[in-house]
């Protein structure tokens, strides 16, 4: 994920979205996959300063303690990142360098550089449909830590699940659309 410290139920989320809103995640020998997608009525240049807020994802992403921009170069951005990883007795600080591409108001893709993972590339994509704004992810993700074998999956899809509806509910807290 891009954010893959903290890089996260959502079917609860989505009555007050007004739309879907689903994390899918799998795991393959040492390989995570995540999905995540969610539907928002909103501006889609609301929702593109949100996701590309590096300097503020610690303020509502959940266990991440740092984000910020290293450098930036138009619009290839290196963002430092920190934070926790939590599941039950499990838990583990994490750090990780993102290189990151953006391609404005339609997809931000990252790759770590260094830190805590072997490999980690993410996108957030923005689409407008109609009305609505569709904001889906993609990651994968290979951790250079030990994840234990029969929680690996259930601890990636929670950390994405969190940090997905902590994005998705900042996109709509600065709509004004919460209710």
């Amino acid at each position: 994920m891009l954010f893959g410290v903290a890089e996260v139920s959502l079917l609860m989320a989505g009555a007050a979205l007004g739309s879907d809103l689903e994390v899918k995640a799998e795991h393959q020998g040492d390989v995570f996959v995540v999905q995540a997608s969610a539907g928002m009525q909103v501006p889609l240049e609301l929702a593109w300063q949100v996701v590309t807020d590096y300097n503020h994802l610690s303020q509502f992403i959940p266990d991440m303690t740092e984000s910020r921009v290293m450098r930036r170069d138009g619009h290839k951005v290196v963002v430092a990142q920190t934070g926790k990883v939590r599941f039950l007795v499990f838990s583990r600080s994490i750090q990780v360098t993102l290189e990151v591409d953006e391609v404005p108001f339609e997809r931000v893709t990252s790759r770590a550089i260094s830190g805590d993972f072997k490999e980690m590339n993410g996108s957030y994509v923005l689409e407008q449909q109609g009305a609505e704004v569709r904001l889906r992810y993609e990651g994968r993700l290979i951790p250079d830590f030990f994840v234990p074998p029969l929680l690996g999956r259930l601890v990636v899809r929670r950390v994405i699940e969190g940090q997905f509806r902590a994005m998705v509910q900042e996109i709509i807290r600065r709509s004004g659309s919460v209710h």
